[in-house]
């Protein structure tokens, strides 16, 4: 693997849809909370979003 480019460590959290890993969807949308530092990564389908399709990933 290459040199890591992000100013975040490779084991910072993301919570992430289940939908872009399950499904192979893509990251329609993502957001950085400042307070923690973690990331959200939003697949394509928003409409019906559910809190329990959300699991935790590391950002590499």
């Amino acid at each position: 693997m290459g040199e890591w480019k992000f100013s975040d460590s490779p084991d910072v959290a993301v919570f992430a849809d289940r939908s872009i890993f399950s499904r192979d969807d893509w990251i329609a949308y993502v957001s950085h909370m400042e307070d923690d530092g973690s990331w959200l990564f939003y697949g394509s389908d928003t409409r019906d979003w559910d809190e329990r399709d959300i699991i935790l990933v590391g950002l590499q």
